[in-house]
């Protein structure tokens, strides 16, 4: 007995008054119910998106939500039909998202949180790792199911190589339609025998599991069948195109991929498909390096470095920390990527120069520079920004499998009501002249009224190409991720600093120093002779106590070590 479970009213089809009803099941496409009910006012009860299950005794056959409530087809009967629709309604009516990391600034800082962006890249996961086709398809439906769509996952037997593909705002059921065009020979079809909410499965043509029937088997009423060969390939040459930048330079590269191997000369019915793939680029630095001689025996050099030095003077002798870099680098900085190396290096000389007196003095000259190996030049660096994105592996052997076979489309009806003996299933029909071909169940629709099932099979109109050239096109509106854009970005200068310059110079160290205020006729002189100190004495500025107003005060006198005086022995 058939019975019809609306909300949590469940009755027959019988006390529910049901004249028609008639299940509709897909592949990708949304399975329906279709109600007719004798009494309009009984339909008119039927709220909107009330849920909708129904059984043939235990075995649940449906299970979705009424779209369309009531639809009057007779106004002297009064009969009213209504509709309802799968899960499949819910991953139309979801628009799918990815989460991205995203940039916030609080209180000067910067930190990253997820958020959720309809703007997809279909092949990789919010990691930016590349996914498969059944890592994809098993993202996009536990979104649609973290949104609320009233389903479970059931089989994801669907892997294969798939290129990224940019879309916005685009539905979950568009999203995964999308997601398996890489793999054209997949079954998309719900069990509603399963426990719980409804199970989607995706299958491969070649793993679904058979269901026989005989043209001239018991309970077969008609069975038509029609070869396609149209939509036989006969081989895939795919071309992989990238453009590449790095500063301001750009150019193009192009792999080819073809199979069979062996496959030659594109023919009639060969997929020839051009794909854009995102190639590298890099971000250019340019290290300016500004490197001069070191030269510690050239009074020129060291007046450059010090120029409060006098024209005339003698270089006596010198000495470095890094004698083995004979480069001062002068302006720039070194980065990793030059092949040198810098050292802070001290350069000591000491010198002799005449005085006024004509008396010589010695000095020591003290220079800290950044001594370098490197010569002048400008040295590039190469920063990747955006790796290229890899060449799937396989891709033309899986697409080539899933459409080299010659196909069989066809329509068969039956008595009874056994949608699940063919949903999911793969036809093996045998013809009355004992020919035995094979297609998969693409479309099923029971009649409870007539209790037939009509089984439509051949290639999955929803997912598979109508024709050849539809095929050809499985390719053309595809969109490069724009996080891959392969636009140029000008090449970076960093700034010319400047290295670190210390010179000390230990003035003075002379013998006699004399200064005068040049007066001919009553010159004022300060006259400082090393020679009237005692041998190992010095005198320098100490702190001396004085009378000054009759009061104690303090002075910084230029003096030696005070000595005591010892008192003559012989004057006692």
């Amino acid at each position: 007995m058939i019975y019809l479970k609306f909300a949590d009213e469940k009755k027959s089809a019988e006390e529910w008054g049901i004249v028609s009803l008639k299940v509709e099941r897909l592949n990708g496409a949304a399975d329906s119910a279709k109600i007719t009910f004798a009494d309009e006012e009984t339909a008119a009860s039927i709220p909107a998106d009330c849920n909708l299950e129904i059984f043939d005794a235990d075995l649940r056959k449906f299970c979705g939500q009424v779209v369309e409530t009531p639809k009057v087809l007779s106004g002297a009967r009064r009969r009213a039909q209504i509709t309802a629709k799968n899960a499949w309604a819910h991953l139309e009516g979801i628009v799918y998202q990815q989460l991205w990391e995203s940039s916030e600034t609080e209180s000067g800082e910067v930190f990253f949180q997820p958020v959720q962006r309809s703007k997809v890249v279909l092949g990789q996961n919010s990691s930016g790792e590349k996914i498969d086709t059944a890592a994809q398809a098993q993202n996009i439906l536990q979104y649609a199911i973290s949104c609320g769509a009233p389903l479970a996952i059931g089989t994801i037997d669907a892997s294969s190589q798939m290129l990224l593909d940019q879309r916005s705002d685009i539905s979950c059921a568009e999203a995964l339609k999308r997601t398996l065009r890489w793999l054209p020979n997949s079954q998309i079809y719900f069990d509603y025998a399963a426990e719980g909410l409804p199970k989607i499965n995706v299958v491969q043509r070649k793993n679904l599991p058979q269901a026989e029937l005989l043209e001239n088997g018991a309970g077969t009423l008609s069975l038509s069948v029609k070869s396609r060969p149209d939509l036989r390939l006969n081989g895939v040459v795919i071309k992989y195109e990238r453009e590449n930048s790095s500063g301001e330079n750009v150019w193009r590269t192009i792999e080819e991929e073809s199979y069979p191997e062996d496959l030659g000369t594109p023919t009639k019915n060969t997929l020839v498909m051009t794909v854009e793939l995102a190639g590298s680029r890099e971000r250019v630095k340019v290290y300016e390096l500004v490197c001069e001689t070191i030269q510690p025996e050239s009074k020129q050099w060291w007046r450059s470095h010090i120029p409060s030095l006098p024209e005339d003077f003698e270089i006596l002798e010198t000495s470095r920390s890094h004698p083995e870099l004979t480069r001062e680098l002068v302006k720039g900085q070194l980065a990793s990527h030059i092949n040198a190396r810098s050292q802070s290096d001290v350069i000591s000389a000491k010198i002799s120069l005449a005085d006024e007196s004509g008396k010589s003095a010695q000095q020591t000259l003290n220079l800290t520079l950044r001594a370098t190996n490197a010569v002048s030049g400008s040295y590039p660096e190469f920063t990747p920004t955006l790796l290229r994105e890899p060449k799937p592996e396989g891709m033309a052997k899986s697409i080539y499998e899933a459409a080299c076979d010659l196909q069989y489309q066809g329509e068969a009806a039956v008595l009874g009501l056994c949608a699940e003996k063919f949903a999911g299933k793969k036809l093996a029909l045998t013809l009355a002249d004992g020919t035995s071909v094979s297609a998969p169940a693409v479309g099923i629709v029971e009649d409870f009224a007539k209790e037939t099932t009509s089984v439509k099979f051949g290639p999955p109109t929803h997912l598979y190409a109508d024709d050849i050239v539809e095929l050809f096109r499985i390719n053309r509106d595809r969109l490069i991720p724009e996080t891959f854009s392969t636009s140029n970005i000008e090449k970076e200068e960093v700034p010319l600093d400047l290295p670190i310059l210390d010179t000390t110079q230990n003035l003075p160290d002379y013998e006699r120093l004399t200064i005068s205020d040049h007066d001919e006729t009553a010159p004022r002189i300060i006259d400082i002779n090393a020679e009237d100190l005692d041998e190992g004495s010095g005198a320098k500025m100490r702190r001396v106590a004085v009378v000054k107003n009759g009061q104690l005060a303090y002075a910084k006198i230029l003096m030696t070590d005070p000595e005591i005086e010892e008192e003559d022995a012989g004057g006692a």
